[in-house]
């Protein structure tokens, strides 16, 4: 069940089962809302789950409409049982839902926090038709991840997938900052695929087609990052004191052409892609479309219990 008690949260209206800011957004904050709550109608063909029969098979297979956690994913602890779980740019609840009925992932209490209500509303739906994550209470909050209504030192795991790349750099400090604050002592976070790899081939050639056309330029898609200003950004979080020991991974998705660019796809690209599939150790680093970064054992905190 979503949200089976829905206490007061200072600074946040409930509607619907989940928690709006009460005196409204910033206008940063209300420009990526109609953002996202656009791009959410159809995100990544998630709007199905809404349009087809709720059969039997797909109550029970997660996979027709969500698909499996990647190789990434393979070290994450199955039956990790945690009592705060906080999800930043949880979506309709991609990666929760995975890790619940692949990992055996549980936890008492699941925060999810998302700019884009379309997405929110598609998680309820997932949740109704799936039940990840069984037997916690749901707090939802549609609002910018820069300030999180969630109290010091609270959340054991913190998790993100794909959600800095599309922050600004002063977003992802104070988001940062923020993991910061929430985490407990001994807690863990992971951050999946969040920042673009500077050195990628592919994020090259879109820069520079982006410069050249110029009159949409989006500055967004031209900020990647290098594994050592990551690292920068983590120390100066203070994430760095409270997780010292957490690694910078390149991805294994890597890259020589952009897949896309304004929508359309580059031709040629997928066959290029095929060609450095699987490249040389010595090559991975530069040809690596993004970074992860997560404390060290993946996903565990210091203290943990098992809970089969």
């Amino acid at each position: 069940m979503i949200a089976t008690h829905t206490p007061a949260i200072a600074g946040f209206a409930m509607r619907d089962g989940i928690y709006f800011p009460a005196e409204g957004y910033s206008p940063q904050a209300l420009a990526q809302k109609h953002l996202w709550d656009k791009l959410g109608k159809t995100y990544y063909d998630s709007a199905k789950i809404e349009q087809l029969e709720i059969s039997p098979e797909l109550h029970q297979d997660h996979t027709i409409l969500a698909g499996k956690l990647g190789p990434f994913w393979q070290d994450f602890p199955e039956f990790l049982q945690v009592e705060n779980l906080l999800d930043i740019g949880t979506g309709y609840g991609l990666l929760p839902l995975r890790l619940s009925k692949e990992k055996s992932l549980r936890c008492d209490r699941f925060f999810g926090i998302d700019i884009s209500e379309s997405l929110l509303r598609r998680l309820q739906t997932f949740k109704a038709v799936y039940d990840f994550l069984p037997g916690s209470d749901f707090y939802l909050f549609c609002a910018s991840a820069e300030t999180l209504p969630i109290p010091n030192q609270s959340i054991d795991l913190v998790l993100s997938n794909c959600v800095f790349m599309h922050l600004t750099e002063g977003q992802v400090k104070a988001v940062l900052a923020e993991v910061r604050r929430v985490l407990k002592p001994g807690g863990a976070f992971v951050f999946h695929h969040s920042f673009h790899n500077r050195r990628c081939p592919a994020h090259q050639v879109a820069n520079g087609l982006r410069r050249l056309l110029g009159r949409h330029l989006n500055p967004l898609y031209l900020r990647q990052y290098s594994a050592s200003e990551i690292d920068g950004l983590i120390q100066a979080s203070g994430l760095a004191a409270v997780c010292p020991r957490y690694r910078v991974a390149p991805t294994t998705e890597y890259a020589l052409l952009p897949r896309h660019l304004r929508g359309r796809p580059v031709p040629l690209a997928q066959t290029v892609n095929h060609w450095v599939r699987r490249p040389p150790r010595a090559w991975r680093d530069r040809l690596a479309y993004g970074y992860s970064v997560y404390s060290e054992p993946l996903g565990q905190p210091q203290r943990w219990e098992a809970s089969g």
